[in-house]
């Protein structure tokens, strides 16, 4: 688990945040939890967000697709209510990290930067001596950091996502494994 993005809540007697675990594919499908400083009990909120922001009309506001979601939170029972509703269309972020582009003051205003959603995918590209680029069949994903090994044959990626793993890639079969 990966806990992210933390906003106090107004009394500092709890904490927002964002937990991704293992099994998810991208921040889209993180969880929005609290903590209450005082006992260090750790609730679940929602299913489905990053970034957590209190709103003082009462909403916990977060992030998903590019899109900013609102649903009615109780900052003393700790609780949501109702159901979620769509706030803004059009938040740049980025699902593999779960950083949205937004905050709220305390007041209430909204800061963005607008844009999408983007999940980084990337291809992967084999660049000999002499500038001659062949694509790696492999589908496009968030690689980053590829390490070529000593002997050229296997080349070391991290993917890209809640858990950023390192992946192999083997020249001479094709095959990337974990």
């Amino acid at each position: 688990r990966v806990y992210k993005f933390p906003s106090a809540l107004p009394g500092g007697q709890a904490i927002l945040f964002t937990i991704a675990t293992s099994d998810a594919e991208s921040f889209d499908e993180a969880q929005i939890a609290v903590f209450v400083t005082a006992t260090g009990q750790k609730k679940i909120l929602v299913d489905g967000g990053t970034s957590p922001r209190f709103s003082p009309s009462g909403h916990l506001v977060y992030a998903r697709n590019g899109q900013l979601l609102a649903v009615r939170f109780d900052p003393t029972r700790l609780e949501v209510s109702g159901q979620p509703f769509t706030v803004l269309d059009g938040v740049l972020m980025s699902r593999n990290t779960g950083v949205a582009n937004f905050d709220l003051a305390t007041n209430g205003d909204l800061a963005y930067i607008p844009g999408k959603a983007e999940g980084g995918a990337r291809t992967l590209v084999w660049v000999d001596r002499s500038g001659r680029a062949e694509k790696v069949a492999l589908p496009a994903r968030s690689y980053l950091h590829p390490r070529i090994s000593p002997d050229g044959l296997k080349v070391a990626v991290e993917i890209e996502g809640s858990h950023h793993d390192i992946h192999v890639y083997d020249v001479t079969s094709g095959v990337l494994s974990n």
